[in-house]
C-alpha cells in the first residue's frame, strides 16, 4: 500500500467514531469469512489446529481435483502452484501475527504438497521450483522472526524440518532438505548442527561417493553452517578439504577477500581446474585486482 493511501486511511479512522468502526467490523466479519479469521487471529485467539486441518483439506482438494491418471501436465502443475501460493502468503501473515509454530507448520505443508508432485508432474514452466523457492524464502523470514527464541526451541524447529523430509519420500529428497535447512541458517546453533549431522539420511549422503552431487550439496551446507556459527578455523580446514567443489571455492575466496588476504584469494582462483574456462574465476580476479589497484 502506498504512503498516500495509508495516510488517507489513518485520517478516516481518526475522524470515525468508535461505535461506527465497531459496527463496520462486525458487519464485515459477518460477510467475509477470511476477514473474520484474520480479525480473530489478530485480536483474539486463533484456533490453529482447526485452521491447519482446514488447510490440509484445502491442499488435498487442490491436488485431487487437478491430478489426472497419476500424471500432472505442465499446465496442471501451474494451476496447482497458483492455488498453493496464496496459502504461503496466509501463513506468512500468521507469522507476522506471532503464530510462529503455526506458520512453520503451514510452510511445511506446502513443502509436502510440492514433494508429492515431484515424481508425477511435468514442470517445464518451473512453477514447482518457484513454489519451493517461495517456501524457502518464507523459512528465511521465519528464521529472522524467531531469532530470540530459546536454543531448545530452535533445535525443535530444526528437528521439525528434518522430520518433514524423513516422513515423506521426496524425489531428490536431499537437495530440498538441504535448501530448507540453508534457509534456517540464522537459527542453527551448535547443538542443532549436531542434530543435523546425526540424521541418518544426512549422514549416509555425506559419507557416500565424494564426487556425487548430493555430497557436494551436503558439503556446501556444512560450510555455510560453520561460517554462520563463526567457526572460522574449522570452516577454513573444511573448505580446504572440499575446495574442488566450486561453490565452496567461491566461499573460500569470499572469506579471503573479507580478510583482505588478496594474494590467497587470487591463488584460489588460479588453482581452479576450470580457471581458464569459468568466467567466475576471471571475474573474481578482476575484482581482486581492482581492490588492490593492480592492472
Amino acid at each position: 500500500m502506498k504512503n498516500n493511501q495509508t495516510n488517507s486511511i489513518i485520517k478516516l479512522v481518526t475522524k470515525t467514531s468508535t461505535n461506527d468502526l465497531r459496527q463496520f467490523i462486525i458487519h464485515r466479519c459477518q460477510l467475509d469469512t477470511d476477514f473474520y479469521k484474520d480479525f480473530t487471529a489478530q485480536f483474539g485467539e486463533l484456533n490453529t489446529d482447526y485452521e491447519l486441518a482446514k488447510t490440509k483439506e484445502e491442499i488435498g482438494s487442490i491436488l485431487n481435483n487437478t491430478e489426472l491418471n497419476n500424471f500432472i501436465s505442465d499446465k496442471e502443475c501451474q494451476v496447482i502452484c497458483n492455488k498453493l501460493w496464496p496459502i504461503i502468503d496466509k501463513y506468512r501473515h500468521r507469522l507476522k501475527q506471532g503464530y510462529h509454530q503455526h506458520a512453520l507448520n503451514g510452510f511445511l505443508l506446502i513443502y509436502q504438497a510440492g514433494g508429492s508432485m515431484l515424481t508425477t508432474a511435468f514442470d517445464d514452466s518451473n512453477s514447482l521450483d518457484y513454489l519451493f523457492s517461495m517456501v524457502d524464502n518464507a523459512l528465511v523470514e521465519f528464521s529472522d522472526t524467531v531469532l530470540n527464541k530459546s536454543e531448545d526451541k530452535k533445535i525443535d524447529y530444526t528437528r521439525q524440518i528434518i522430520k518433514t523430509f524423513n516422513g515423506q519420500k521426496f524425489n531428490d529428497w536431499y537437495e530440498y532438505c538441504f535448501n530448507a535447512l540453508a534457509s534456517m541458517l540464522p537459527i542453527i546453533t551448535d547443538k542443532s548442527f549436531d542434530v543435523i549431522q546425526k540424521t541418518t539420511k544426512y549422514s549416509s549422503v555425506h559419507n557416500s561417493d565424494p564426487n556425487s552431487y548430493y555430497v557436494s550439496k551436503s558439503c556446501i551446507l556444512n560450510t555455510k553452517i560453520l561460517l554462520q556459527l563463526n567457526h572460522l578455523q574449522q570452516a577454513k580446514a573444511y573448505m580446504e578439504k572440499h575446495i574442488q567443489i566450486n561453490d565452496i571455492r567461491k566461499m573460500r575466496i569470499d572469506l579471503a577477500i573479507e580478510e583482505k588476504d588478496f594474494e590467497l584469494a587470487a591463488q584460489y582462483c588460479l588453482d581452479a581446474d576450470d580457471s581458464k574456462r569459468n568466467d567466475s574465476w576471471k571475474n573474481y580476479l578482476i575484482k581482486i585486482y581492482k581492490m588492490t589497484n593492480q592492472r
